[in-house]
């Protein structure tokens, strides 16, 4: 079933404005219209192969001693095919008869709520349950609605009339805007968690394209404890004297640095002039030189693409930290209410 991790308290899942389904219609046509989407929806994701794992109740699906605090937490199990079977024998019809597809619309998400609930974040459950609740919230945003010419029972007088007392009315407008402000808030923090999320696996992927880059230069390095050949040293030797000046300027600097006595200095008459013993030369700084004289492109590429790679995993984790500061920032505003 997942990793369960320690018992941890549950949180309404954020519903997004747009998620929010439209007054239930009193046209049997449109009736009929939501309840075939609504079941041609609950038989879409059936049939996906990575809904198994939501499709029958847990305990049919996993043994005893993997749900051994499963009933605990989660008080209200619900599995996609306890869904179809609700909608297919009317269990979401309000109480005039009519199919209700809010009520279908909260009972599918909780499939995946649970599981959401269940399974420690970063889990493959816990993924894949987000991604089907995205999908659904998607699906049903574009369920048929009733037209706007036909007249609701508010219109045609029927309404009650204390909903349309002031005092009623702004009791409900409080608390309707104090909804859709949790709402909105628990909407951010899962945007927040989904980032994360992304920034967490962009750094792990960055960290083994360095880690390869790194590995396939420290293998080009090893080349420098080989000495070498007569005819590369011959090579090397004709290279070296046909340097521009500024560039023999730097060969002179690594040889003076390491090996002063490769070096002979000419006579006061030519002090500019060196020359150059390679037989006392050891083999990494001839081979540095060689890397001065004649650049080897594939390490120059690994080179840069090892520092793009830092660049990129730096910029990433400050964006984790700017997420993370907000978060707290968040948290603290809640403390003062």
């Amino acid at each position: 079933m997942g990793e369960t991790g320690r018992k941890k308290q549950r949180k309404r899942e954020p519903v997004k404005k747009t998620e929010q389904l439209p007054p239930l219609p009193t046209d049997p046509s449109v009736v009929n219209e939501q309840f075939h989407f609504c079941n041609e929806l609950v038989g879409e994701v059936l049939d996906d192969e990575h809904a198994l794992s939501f499709s029958k109740p847990v305990d049919e699906l996993w043994e005893p001693a993997v749900l051994t605090d499963y009933f605990e937490k989660i008080k209200r199990p619900m599995d996609l095919g306890t869904v179809q079977k609700t909608l297919n024998n009317n269990g979401y019809d309000d109480d005039a008869g009519r199919f209700n597809p809010n009520l279908f619309r909260k009972e599918i998400r909780l499939v995946f709520l649970n599981a959401m609930e269940y399974n420690q974040r970063g889990t493959d459950l816990n993924r894949l349950a987000n991604k089907f609740i995205h999908h659904i919230d998607t699906k049903l945003a574009s369920i048929p609605v009733p037209s706007p010419n036909k007249p609701s029972d508010d219109q045609n007088g029927n309404s009650s009339p204390l909903s349309d007392t002031p005092a009623s009315a702004s009791r409900n407008d409080r608390k309707k805007g104090k909804e859709e402000q949790e709402d909105e808030e628990m909407s951010n923090e899962h945007e927040d968690d989904s980032a994360v999320e992304t920034l967490k696996s962009q750094i792990a992927a960055f960290e083994k394209k360095k880690a390869k880059s790194e590995a396939v230069l420290a293998e080009m390095e090893l080349k420098r404890n080989i000495p070498l050949t007569f005819d590369e040293s011959s090579k090397l030797r004709d290279e070296v004297e046909k340097l521009p000046w500024e560039t023999a300027q730097k060969v002179v600097g690594i040889l003076r640095k390491y090996v002063d006595d490769a070096l002979e200095q000419m006579s006061e008459e030519d002090p500019e002039f060196v020359t150059l013993e390679f037989s006392t030369v050891e083999p990494t700084l001839l081979r540095d030189i060689e890397s001065l004289v004649r650049p080897d492109p594939a390490k120059e590429r690994e080179r840069r693409a090892i520092e793009q790679y830092e660049e990129e995993i730096a910029n990433a984790k400050r964006k984790l930290r700017m997420i993370s500061d907000g978060e707290s920032g968040k948290k603290k505003v809640r403390r003062r209410r």
